[in-house]
């Protein structure tokens, strides 16, 4: 299989917490479809982008993070009206995410309480993961960190587009950098 000319989707999550187990809910959703030429370098991104109404409110150690307040997503759509589209962007899809774990348990739980299932994926890759295994003598594995060795710029993280792109570019980068075979 030729993976760079498969869809690749970079995705991230904005959540009221940590723990999708104990009630925290997403309230941005991003996915960024990164195309690449042959060569594997980023040719071009297409972003889809959604705030997502939790139905319950934002901590303020929340909104200091992420700028995502209560108003920002009061006439935003909950989850279930949304559903369909995130199943349809990471269906399919090379799916890449930075803490993959964290996201896909936030994605699934939401996907769960609408009896629905974690949709078919061609692949799945945490650049966590890859940060760790690659840069093991670093001392941090955070997104920005990993795009800075890389020499992928991330402004305004904790916004899930923008994380959600970065990744996406790092992951190239770092395959480029490693000259991974089609």
């Amino acid at each position: 299989m030729d993976w760079k000319s498969q869809r690749i989707i970079a995705f991230d999550t904005e959540t009221t917490g940590l723990t999708p187990h104990d009630g925290d809910r997403i309230i941005e959703f991003a996915a960024v479809e990164i195309i690449l030429d042959q060569g594997g370098s980023v040719i071009n991104t297409k972003k889809h982008e959604m705030f997502v109404n939790p139905g319950i409110p934002i901590p303020s150690e929340v909104v200091k993070l992420t700028g995502i307040d209560d108003d920002t997503v009061a006439k935003a759509p909950p989850f279930d009206r949304v559903a369909d589209r995130v199943a349809k962007l990471l269906d399919g899809s090379i799916c890449i995410a930075h803490n993959f774990a964290f996201d896909q348990n936030f994605i699934a739980m939401e996907f769960n309480r609408l009896g629905r299932h974690w949709p078919d994926t061609l692949a799945e890759i945490d650049t966590l993961d890859l940060s760790i295994r690659y840069f093991p003598n670093e001392r941090g594995h955070k997104l920005a960190l990993f795009c800075e060795r890389l020499g992928v710029s991330l402004d305004g993280a904790h916004r899930a587009a923008n994380d959600a792109e970065a990744t996406g570019k790092a992951f190239a980068a770092l395959a480029k950098r490693l000259n991974a075979p089609n």
